[in-house]
């Protein structure tokens, strides 16, 4: 369950808010995130908090202080930063087709230094996926 009541965030979530906005000020929102009714929402189960707008796209505080997009996969609903993601599929733990090709996609759109190393990667079990994008390579 979530919320957009700043009166349902306590002390920390609030503590939280108040550095994704000053990560916002200073350095903008993420370049893939669409920058339309964008509200702060806290998650009442986890108490995490982050940005979110028209198109239910999502954007949170990293560890150093940088506001990036959190995506959710769209088979199995694991959810992650980018570079997360991508060392979840590395390391073999994203399998399904739907979702390898959301993570190629995501690489490619946001001109990720990692999409040449995840198509060779796919090279072999997802063929129809790494033929689609396979032109990229000698880019």
């Amino acid at each position: 369950m979530t919320t957009t009541n700043l009166s349902d965030f306590g002390y920390k979530e609030l503590n939280e808010l108040q550095k994704i906005l000053k990560a916002m000020m200073e350095n903008g929102l993420p370049e893939d995130f669409y920058d339309d009714e964008v509200v702060p929402m806290m998650n009442k189960n986890s108490g995490c908090v982050f940005l979110t707008n028209s198109n239910y796209e999502v954007a949170m505080l990293r560890s150093d202080g940088s506001l990036e997009s959190w995506y959710t996969l769209p088979y199995t609903g694991n959810e992650g930063f980018l570079d997360e993601l991508t060392i979840d599929l590395l390391n073999g733990n994203i399998e399904e087709d739907d979702d390898v090709e959301y993570i190629v996609k995501l690489l490619d759109n946001n001109n990720d230094e990692n999409l040449k190393k995840v198509l060779d990667y796919i090279k072999e079990d997802y063929t129809e996926i790494y033929e689609n994008y396979e032109y990229l390579i000698d880019e």
